[in-house]
Formats: structure tokens, C-alpha cells, sequence
């Protein structure tokens, strides 16, 4: 990265990012905002507490933000107000990162291969969070496709190899929320996945965020309404 895009990134307005106050869809956005040095305020919307778990925060919140196509999260930038998780990613990607995309065509097609691959996962996962919490269930369906990821990444030290895209964070963080629902079995299981999620963490700007402030402020992953 060279001294005029750092620059650039440090002195630009921040971007606002909206979402629930749980890491959930979001977090991985964060970790890349972080790690491009990008400036960004948050808005936590609180999800209330049971037996109902109102979203009415967030429902008044829509006639005043002015989104077209409203939902969480989102992200301001300017002008711009965009929803959409993946599409997020990308316009930071695009703005602030390209050599995150991919160094070569074939890093490319590796790169968002596996963010289809990884949203799969990540959707059973919270269908099962979300649903009947059946944790056994849930690793007899994902475990086949974790073990192809596991594989896959015996020998590097990111998915584009030696250098960091960004679906390391999309990664990481999915990792992360399987050793959460697994009670910390999930790294027993996957030693490859362990020692790649440490290498990520290790990451200088993402080792600063994961002891902030700001990181423990939105530890949770799911909102209250989840059963897991």
C-alpha cells in the first residue's frame, strides 16, 4: 500500500455503518474497515427484550434514514447509502482496497467462489441459531463442506494464498461463530482453520481492534431473539 492511498483513507469523511448492536452480518464489514484504515461512525439499533424482541427501533429509524432500498446493515458514504452485506464489501473493496479483490484473475475467481461458498454456510448456521438450535444437526449438514475448507487450506496462510483478500474477514469471522455455537469444538475439529484464523488475527490493525473498545462493545454474534 503505498503512502498516497494511506493517506487518502485517513483523511477521508467517515462512512457510517448501521446495524444491529451484535456482530451478526456486520462484523465482517468492520474488521475490513478497520483494516484498510477506513474512518467510520456506527449506529446500533437494539433489538428489545423478550418474550416479543421488538425491532421497533429500528422501524422508526427507516422513514428518516432515506434508503431506497432500506436494510441492516448499511452503509453511508456521502451521498451513497447502500444496503446489502456483500455489495457493502465490494464498494469499500472497490474504493479504498482493489488489491483485495485479488492480485490475478485466478485469485479473483478463488476469492468470490468462496464468498458463495461461505454464505451458504453462514445461512445454515443462522437458520439454525435462529431456529430449532440443533447444534448436532447442524454440523452432520455443514461439517462435509467445512472439512472441503479445511482442506483447501492445509499449506496456506490466506485464501489467496500468502496475501490477504477481503474474504479473509468473511472467513475469519465465520470460524469465529462456529466455534461459538460448537462450544469451542469447532477448531478441535479443524486444526487448518485454527492456525488460519490465527493468522488473521494476528493481522497488526485487526489484533488493535479485537482489544478495543469498540470490538467488546458488540461481542455479542446473534441478536436476543436467537436461541444459541
Amino acid at each position: 500500500m503505498n503512502t498516497e492511498n494511506t493517506e487518502n483513507k485517513t483523511t477521508q469523511e467517515p462512512l457510517t455503518l448501521g446495524y444491529w448492536k451484535i456482530r451478526g452480518l456486520a462484523h465482517q464489514i468492520r474488521y475490513l474497515l478497520e483494516y484498510l484504515n477506513v474512518p467510520y461512525n456506527e449506529v446500533m439499533y437494539e433489538q428489545g427484550d423478550g418474550p416479543h424482541f421488538s425491532t421497533d427501533e429500528w422501524k422508526k429509524a427507516i422513514p428518516h434514514i432515506g434508503m431506497q432500498f432500506w436494510n441492516l446493515p448499511y452503509l453511508f458514504d456521502g451521498k451513497l447509502k447502500m444496503s446489502e452485506t456483500n455489495a457493502i464489501m465490494r464498494y469499500i473493496v472497490k474504493k479504498f482496497g482493489p488489491e483485495l479483490e485479488g492480485k490475478t484473475l485466478e485469485d479473483f475467481a478463488i476469492v468470490e467462489q468462496m464468498v458463495g461458498v461461505l454464505g451458504d454456510i453462514k445461512s445454515a448456521i443462522s437458520e439454525t441459531c435462529y431456529g430449532d438450535g440443533d447444534i448436532e444437526k447442524l454440523k452432520k449438514n455443514v461439517n462435509p463442506e467445512i472439512q472441503a475448507l479445511e482442506d483447501f487450506m492445509k499449506g496456506r496462510k490466506f485464501v489467496a494464498g500468502d496475501y490477504v483478500t477481503y474474504v479473509d474477514f468473511i472467513f475469519y469471522e465465520l470460524n469465529e461463530l462456529m466455534e461459538f455455537v460448537t462450544n469451542n469444538e469447532h477448531f478441535k475439529t479443524f486444526p487448518n482453520l485454527k492456525v488460519y484464523n490465527q493468522n488473521v488475527a494476528s493481522l497488526d490493525k485487526i489484533a488493535k481492534y479485537i482489544v478495543s473498545d469498540r470490538y467488546l462493545k458488540i461481542h455479542r454474534f446473534n441478536n436476543k431473539s436467537a436461541k444459541i
